[in-house]
């Protein structure tokens, strides 16, 4: 508390000169902190480069994109509600200021979006996730 004091200028005259100190007391501190924090984003980034199994180009965007718009509309608006309706049970469910939370309509229009990018992650022998950039 007295490094914090010191560093925001509400030390006593006698502690003015305490700044420096409490200046580098508190960079110590938070040192630990950084470095545990660089580290675990390190890992992160280190975890998804091992998963990461290919970039797809233009060209192989063309048969996704295809069949992407013939699936879009009519085949994965029902999974998406679904999921938006538990979404928003849990939400209610887990707040108790809530006391119900109802979805009245839900579509995913006519026309999918366009994909941008696409990556593949390879999860094991028998999966495989996407991630679409829209």
């Amino acid at each position: 508390q007295l490094t914090m004091d010191v560093l925001r200028g509400k030390e006593q005259i006698s502690g003015f000169k305490n700044r420096f100190p409490a200046a580098l007391q508190a960079f110590k501190d938070g040192v630990g902190e950084v470095k545990r924090v660089f580290t675990e984003s390190v890992d992160a980034i280190k975890k998804e480069t091992q998963m990461y199994s290919a970039a797809v180009g233009v060209p192989g965007l063309i048969p996704i994109q295809y069949i992407f718009d013939r699936i879009f509309p009519s085949m994965l608006t029902a999974p998406f509600e679904s999921a938006l309706q538990d979404a928003l049970l849990e939400v209610a469910k887990d707040n108790a200021q809530i006391k119900k939370l109802i979805l009245k309509k839900f579509t995913m229009g006519d026309v999918a979006p366009r994909i941008l990018e696409a990556r593949l992650f390879d999860l094991g022998s028998c999966d495989m996730a996407f991630d679409l950039e829209m």
